[in-house]
């Protein structure tokens, strides 16, 4: 009876997603995955619909199967926002592989514009999370050798690192005001990427240095 309750819940927000995306019956979906392995030692195995893409998400206190609800090209121009939507209704987004975006989500911020330079890559963004009292914060994005950074090598990042031709690429956000929002001075995100093929398959958002939430990448045929 509980998980009926929630799945009633969770009703009208399908209806939304199926009302402005014909990916909303991914989201549906991913309504039914979520509830056939909720009580699962997690989702590794979790059989995948070939028609949607998938992004396992795991933070400190919790872990979710997500689906890409929507593709939206931002009005300005740039890489297209990728919406990803969990049983639940937590919301991540996500851009170029960067998580710039988020509803429900602890601790994650809420919006990111994240400026590039002619080759892409990203130098800089501004942060708003107004449940946090964050307000057009300002940060330069500093590449970083992943290699120096000790990251701890966890069950989601094996998975990937499972492809030949992973690698990693890193970059720290820092404030350009000194004393604005310190809290979120020197976060760090990752990106995992496979040499020959197009986009990322695996990432970690530490909106705080001692925060972290990482992802992977999952399709029925790239099923990590």
């Amino acid at each position: 009876m509980y998980r009926l309750g929630i799945l009633f819940l969770l009703l009208p927000v399908l209806s939304v997603l199926q009302a402005c995306s014909n990916l909303g019956g991914a989201a549906f979906d991913g309504v039914k995955a979520y509830y056939s392995s909720a009580f699962s030692k997690g989702y590794a195995s979790q059989p995948l619909d070939p028609r949607y893409v998938y992004l396992e998400v795991v933070s400190p206190t919790a872990s979710a199967l997500m689906v890409l609800a929507t593709v939206d090209q931002p009005k300005g121009g740039g890489m297209p926002v990728e919406t990803w939507v969990s049983a639940s209704r937590e919301v991540l987004r996500t851009q170029g592989g960067l998580v710039v975006g988020s509803e429900g989500v602890p601790k994650v911020l809420q919006q990111a514009d994240v400026q590039r330079n002619a080759k892409g890559e990203p130098v800089s963004w501004v942060l708003n999370s107004p449940s946090g009292g964050v307000y057009q914060l300002k940060q330069q994005l500093s590449p970083l050798l992943a290699e120096t950074l000790n990251l701890k090598s966890t069950a989601l990042m094996k998975r990937a690192a499972k492809q030949a031709g992973f690698s990693l690429q890193a970059w720290q956000g820092t404030n350009t005001v000194a004393g604005h929002a310190a809290e979120f001075n020197n976060n760090l995100q990752v990106l995992g990427t496979v040499n020959g093929q197009p986009g990322w398959v695996y990432g970690q958002h530490c909106p705080t240095p001692n925060y972290c939430i990482e992802y992977l990448r999952r399709t029925a045929a790239q099923n990590l």
